[in-house]
């Protein structure tokens, strides 16, 4: 076991999350105090209504296009302050599949796929990811629209709001205008440190525990296991090395997966299955390393479980139907 190379994954999770949680309450605590809520959001405006979901989620569902802990931090935000339900949040959780997948495929599985794999089995790879995040996305949009009633006000801006604000601003003098942005600054600054410090005291010790866990022997045990799997699946048993590689990267893993492809001589459908296996795996134990203590500590322990659990089966459940829809390609 080797302490310095845990401490280093420790380390580097941190660096990967707390800043973009932090930068999300902040962020979501300047939208609530903008006029412009409706703009921010109007890119995924026609989901969130589609789900009958709050307007609130279009802006989330926006941000997760940019990066998933902002979008996280923004999610909590609104929980905390009952903006939304404890349903709305799975089920944006749920739908937020397909702004993830935009920014996960353009910027790191759309240039390592094609590089590894060329443009017909790269983009068979990237057409797989998509029909993975947009069937779960589907499924949680027929889910919010059997939960919640349409909102029919979802879409229309807040003139009133809007046009009071501009007359009042014409009132105001300069020196006015900036004392008042900057006491929103300090008001939306001082918030955000106080939720991120609530959720930093839970986040830390939960996420070290788990890290350190699968440091000591449990990954290897899902080797063992998978073992099995890839012979009820015809696959060669140097696949082993992909779902490997999957417990460091996924971008590793697909690397694998082209050397396996070659030394093998693999059809398109085995790559493939090898592909969605590796990433079922690869994202569920992110999801028990870092997903289950993010959402806990975000969410509260009850929510936080319950959004852990049903974002995990439903990931494995796409993956599960892909696997079943590839063999039946395949005629396997």
């Amino acid at each position: 076991m080797d302490l310095v190379n845990i401490l280093q994954q420790i380390l580097n999770f941190f660096w990967l999350t707390l800043p973009y949680i932090f930068l999300g309450f902040f962020i979501a605590n300047l939208i609530k105090a903008s006029p412009y809520l409706d703009l921010i959001g109007l890119p995924m405006s026609y989901i969130a209504r589609a789900a009958h979901l709050p307007k609130t989620c279009s802006a989330i569902f926006s941000f997760y296009l940019l990066n998933s802990y902002s979008a996280l931090g923004m999610l909590s935000e609104n929980f905390r302050e009952k903006i939304i339900s404890e349903r709305e949040v799975i089920i944006t959780v749920l739908i937020a599949y397909f702004p993830k997948s935009i920014n996960s495929v353009t910027f790191y599985l759309a240039p390592v796929a094609l590089s590894v794999f060329g443009l017909w089995m790269g983009g068979s790879i990237i057409g797989i990811e998509f029909l993975i995040c947009l069937g779960i996305t589907f499924v949680g949009i027929i889910a919010g629209r059997a939960l919640f009633e349409a909102n029919p006000g979802h879409d229309l801006p807040d003139a009133g709001i809007a046009s009071n604000r501009t007359v009042a601003d014409t009132q105001e003098s300069d020196t006015e205008k900036n004392r008042y942005r900057a006491g929103i600054l300090k008001l939306c600054l001082i918030g955000s440190l106080k939720e991120f410090s609530e959720t930093a005291i839970v986040l830390v010790p939960t996420g070290a525990i788990i890290i350190f866990l699968f440091n000591i022997g449990v990954q290897d045990s899902f080797a063992y296991f998978l073992q099995p799997l890839l012979t009820a699946l015809n696959l060669p048993a140097s696949s082993i090395m992909v779902f490997v590689a999957a417990f460091m990267s996924q971008m590793a893993a697909i690397a694998a997966t082209g050397t396996v492809a070659t030394q093998e001589g693999l059809t398109l459908i085995q790559c493939l299955l090898i592909y969605v296996l590796s990433r079922a795996l690869h994202l569920g134990i992110g999801q028990i390393k870092s997903g289950f203590p993010l959402n806990v500590a975000l969410f509260g322990k009850s929510l936080g479980f319950r959004v852990s659990a049903i974002d995990f089966c439903m990931l494995q459940g796409a993956t599960a139907s892909m696997v079943v829809l590839l063999l039946i390609v395949g005629g396997m």
